[in-house]
């Protein structure tokens, strides 16, 4: 449990960044992509899975009532700006490969999943990331 001075943000950031780096164990470093062109499925996945982890961690934090503010429309108020770029990109040089780490890849990747496992159903993307996982 948290210390009583810690404010909620910092509960649910703490918590947050704990959660996500425990899915990069899958998302980023068992499953990497061969390049960055894809670096919103790393980042995207351990985003939208941290949220399963906050909610086992801490569920009074209730992480699914913030996933849309915090998340989502942070992402779409950055799609919007001029600043914005695609899911997928492809930094030509390494160099290149700190511009693509904005909301994108984080919060409307982890949108895009979410999105996704509803139209889908649970079940049937969750096999679909067991064999997404499998194959890597």
């Amino acid at each position: 449990m948290f210390r009583d001075v810690t404010t909620f943000d910092e509960q649910f950031s703490a918590t947050y960044i704990g959660a996500h780096e425990l899915a990069h164990q899958w998302f980023g470093n068992l499953v990497s992509c061969e390049w960055w062109t894809y670096v919103w499925l790393k980042e995207g996945f351990a985003t939208y899975y941290s949220f399963f982890g906050m909610e086992i961690a801490h569920p009074e934090l209730k992480p699914w009532t913030y996933f849309v503010v915090r998340g989502t429309q942070t992402a779409m108020n950055f799609d919007s700006s001029v600043n914005t770029h695609p899911v997928a990109n492809n930094p030509e040089t390494a160099e290149d490969v700190p511009e693509i780490y904005t909301k994108i890849p984080y919060e409307k990747g982890a949108a895009l999943l979410r999105m996704t496992s509803g139209f889908l159903t649970k079940s049937v993307f969750q096999k679909g990331i067991n064999k997404y996982i499998q194959d890597r």
